[in-house]
Formats: structure tokens, sequence, C-alpha cells
């Protein structure tokens, strides 16, 4: 068989690793470098974990979810203060389409008190539609509009999506 090894190759392979074991501090090339303070890693929560309770999917009422157990964007920052979330990232499609500054800017102050920093956000976009598409505008403007949307929640970042690849449409 190919991968036979006699008792003498096999010594000297293990000799040879273990050589390179009790070496490898010696190789080292800089001792590691002294940590200031705490970690600053902190555990986080994705509104999407809990896509099978929050009332609005995508902008509509969420048909799937029985009426007492329905939550809200609040809801769920609350949940993370209660569980010792240091973060929670509030995905845009479990806002209303017609989401109001001012109840953004509830979501924003709520964290604020609770401790939650607002991780980012996710936007559920498809920017796979040709150029000239009209469904293409449309996404673009989703898009700038939840730019606006995350300014107001105090976002740091934001997620977009390349989207799925449409039917007959060609992937260049």
């Amino acid at each position: 068989m190919i991968n036979d090894i006699d008792r003498r190759e096999f010594l000297r392979s293990g000799a040879s690793l273990l050589g390179l074991g009790l070496a490898a501090p010696a190789l080292a090339v800089t001792e590691p470098y002294p940590r200031i303070g705490g970690p600053r890693l902190r555990l986080g929560l994705a509104a999407y974990s809990f896509r099978n309770y929050f009332k609005t999917m995508r902008g509509k009422p969420n048909a799937k979810v029985p009426a007492d157990q329905q939550i809200e964007m609040t809801d769920f920052i609350r949940f993370c203060a209660e569980h010792d979330c240091g973060g929670a990232e509030l995905t845009s499609y479990f806002f209303d389409d017609n989401v109001s500054d001012a109840y953004l800017a509830e979501c924003r102050k709520l964290a604020h008190v609770t401790g939650i920093q607002i991780s980012g956000t996710a936007v559920g976009n498809n920017f796979s539609w040709p150029k000239d598409a009209p469904e293409r505008a449309e996404q673009m403007a989703y898009v700038k509009d939840w730019i606006d949307k995350a300014s107001i929640l105090g976002a740091p970042h934001i997620r977009v999506f390349a989207g799925t690849h449409p039917k007959g449409v060609g992937e260049d």
C-alpha cells in the first residue's frame, strides 16, 4: 500500500514533530502585547433571530405569528437588555413600511437608556435587476431611504444584499 510507512520512518517523523513543538516558543518573533483593560468584545443579537415573532415582515403584517406572540422592535430591544446583550442589529424588514421618524427615535432612546448599543441594521434589498429595470430603481430608493432611517436609529453601519438572480435575466 502506498501509505504504509515503516517503524523507522514513523519514529523519525514523530521525533521531528516533537522537536518542532518544543522549539515553537523559541521561534516566536515577539511576546504578545500586554492588554490595557478588559476585552471589548460584546455579545449582540440580530433581530432576524426573532423573525418568527415580529408582527411585521417586510413591511406587511406577519400572519404566521399568533397575535399573543407578536413582538415589535421595542420589545426586541427590551429582550436584549433583559438578557445582557451588549448590542442589537435592528433589521429593516421588521419595521412597518411607513415607520415614522418618531418611532425610530423611540427605538434609539430605548436602546440608549437600557444600555443596548445598536450595532447596525440590515436592509432586505435586491440589486440583481438590470440597470434600466424599474425594480432596480425602486431598490436603490429603498436603500437610500434606509440610510436616512439608520442615521435616526444611530446605526453605525448598514448591511445591504446583492440579491437573488431574477429568472430570465442574464448574469452580465
